[in-house]
């Protein structure tokens, strides 16, 4: 009877406790200064205009303090950051639909301006919305009437789950290649 009833608990508890994996949240110092380049172009998030709802652009590394490149992880609760350039002043914001701007400061817009840092199981930093839930992601679109290339950032759900399977086949390889849009470095300036 006693075997059963520990065999119980352990069915019980073993999935709660080793199954289900809490986030493991960065910890940013607020002083410093930060880059945040993406894994899959190697560039940096950037700033180029200093005018609220200006849209967030990448580009080529640059030494230049007003390149737009900097940021300041500013903690306001429980992990949750607010993004500020150090070059515009404003925030990094996401809307309902995913899209990523940068915007003043007021109570009112603090709710689009809170932001998660995620370390994952392979030490790669994803960036979370917290009122969308929505992750930070580069994309390459090409144009159908230019036929140019033009890079964006919006925010989209997390395109592959943690604790995919690591079996080599084209279909995962695919998976990764897109999941790595979403992988951020958080580089201290």
């Amino acid at each position: 009877m006693t075997k059963w009833i520990f065999f119980l608990l352990f069915l019980w508890i073993f999935p709660k406790c080793c199954l289900t994996q809490e986030p493991i949240l960065a910890e940013l110092d607020e002083t410093k200064l930060y880059r945040i380049q993406s894994c899959a172009s190697s560039m940096y998030l950037n700033c180029a205009q200093t005018y609220s709802g200006s849209p967030i652009t990448q580009t080529i590394f640059s030494s230049e303090e007003k390149s737009g490149q900097l940021w300041r992880f500013i903690l306001v609760n429980n992990g949750c950051y607010r993004i500020q350039s150090q070059y515009s002043g404003l925030y990094l914001t996401c809307s309902n639909i995913g899209d990523v701007a940068q915007e003043k400061y007021s109570v009112g817009a603090l709710a689009r301006q809170l932001w998660r840092v995620i370390i994952d199981r392979e030490g790669h930093h994803l960036i979370q919305s917290v009122q969308t839930g929505l992750y930070l992601s580069y994309f390459r679109r090409r144009e159908a009437v230019t036929d140019t290339t033009k890079e964006r950032i919006r925010c989209t759900s997390l395109i592959q789950p943690e604790g995919a399977t690591r079996k080599y086949s084209p279909e995962s390889q695919k998976r990764e290649e897109r999941k790595s849009i979403q992988y951020w470095k958080i580089l201290q300036s």
